[in-house]
């Protein structure tokens, strides 16, 4: 196999894990504007997770 589709389909995971949680946490992010305190702690507790869901799928790609 090329070393360039190598790295393609090294980047492919780790990119597609990043990518995936944006997503998933723009709806939690454009409504913690319009609400008050209570709700941003309410949705400030799934968007950790969340974001911090895609850091394993980099830190593996960064160690290639």
């Amino acid at each position: 196999m090329p070393v360039a589709h190598a790295r393609l389909y090294l980047f492919s995971f780790p990119g597609s894990a990043a990518v995936g949680t944006i997503p998933s946490v723009l709806p939690f992010s454009l409504v913690l504007s319009q609400v008050n305190l209570f709700w941003t702690v309410a949705f400030s507790v799934p968007i950790g997770p969340i974001l911090a869901s895609a850091r394993p799928a980099t830190l593996v790609y960064a160690q290639e």
